[in-house]
């Protein structure tokens, strides 16, 4: 199943988890993130910011798989948009890291992701973290299920640093006419049998459960005007015969709303407490932050065009983040009050 997807490239985002045993019984559950911009450029505090990687963010945990208890946590930031400059009085995207060392003590279960939001949503932390340690959270927990059930079942034990468990998704954005954006998610957990108990390297695959989605919109009105998505769960034995489910009728309602605000909401509303629709919730949940994202490379077209922008899409589009999106974008941050005023000024 090959989404109908065309248009020019303008962004793609990387988010990736890898669980893995460690020799003490311990796990680790190994995030990063990678946003890969493919053209244009945008105005920083001090310099401009080109195509290339223009985030790349590492989250490293250590997992109690009995108590299911976050005992350790390493964060690190290669790329981030902003660093320590005058006009930020210092201040970079780096500086809230350290407020997630809160989380450590608590349980991943269904009431982690409420903790992270307490503790790191919005303006408390940095948004691109706090999007991959969603992804961290929401998978984690199934995985670990998955884990103890497969090794109740067999005397087979897991040898250090083997693979037990990945989740990727791939985020790519693209320039329609119109103006249009389609973005494409591509969801997949994939799940290994321990190592003991095979003979083939194919025989590892426990089970992989994958989904495709689409969404297009209008960069006019910021409007949904198409989506869709496939799913599928297959084996080793079913790889080239697993069918693709057809989920297009359950994101239906999405059609005519906007993109944002609100699309995390109308999801969480609708499927929150549908275990059927785990993944299709956490594909679409994509949409949005990845429209933040694709939007710089996206703007160069209206300069190009000499096309007059609709407020929103102004908004959407100018230097900088919305007011609480992240730490570095706070209502009283350095960066918001030199926006203001670069504002004022026309």
């Amino acid at each position: 199943m090959n989404p109908p997807v065309h248009g020019q490239p303008l962004h793609t985002r990387s988010l990736t988890l890898h669980l893995t045993q460690r020799e003490d019984g311990r796990m680790r559950a190994f995030g990063n993130v990678i946003d890969l911009r493919k053209r244009g450029f945008v105005p920083m505090m001090g310099d401009l910011q080109p195509a290339g990687v223009i985030h790349h963010m590492v989250i490293d945990a250590v997992i109690d798989p009995g108590s299911r208890v976050l005992e350790q946590l390493d964060v690190a930031q290669p790329v981030v948009a902003i660093e320590p400059a005058p006009a930020t009085q210092g201040e970079s995207c780096r500086d809230s890291a350290p407020a997630l060392q809160t989380l450590v003590g608590h349980r991943i279960d269904p009431a982690f992701g409420r903790a992270l939001t307490e503790t790191y949503g919005g303006p408390r932390g940095c948004s691109h973290l706090y999007t991959l340690f969603q992804m961290m959270a929401a998978a984690l927990p199934r995985a670990l299920d998955f884990e103890a059930e497969q090794l109740a079942q067999t005397d087979a034990q897991r040898r250090p640093d083997e693979t037990i468990f990945r989740r990727t998704i791939m985020l790519d954005g693209l320039e329609q006419p119109g103006p249009k954006l389609q973005m494409l998610v591509q969801l997949a957990d994939v799940a290994n049998r321990p190592e003991a108990l095979v003979d083939r390297p194919l025989d590892r695959l426990a089970w992989q459960h994958e989904l495709r989605a689409v969404l297009t919109h209008s960069t006019r009105s910021f409007e949904i005007i198409e989506v869709g998505a496939h799913e599928r769960r297959r084996d080793a034995e079913t790889l080239g015969s697993a069918p693709w489910r057809d989920r297009g009728d359950d994101v239906a309602f999405l059609i005519d709303e906007p993109i944002m605000p609100g699309l995390g909401g109308r999801l969480l509303r609708a499927f929150a407490e549908r275990d059927d629709a785990h993944h299709l919730m956490h594909a679409f949940l994509q949409f949005a932050p990845g429209f933040i994202q694709c939007t710089a490379a996206f703007s160069g077209s209206f300069y190009e065009r000499g096309q007059k922008m609709s407020k929103g899409t102004k908004d959407a589009m100018q230097m900088g983040g919305g007011t609480d999106s992240c730490h570095m974008w706070r209502r009283e941050s350095p960066l918001l009050q030199i926006r203001t005023q670069q504002l004022r000024r026309g």
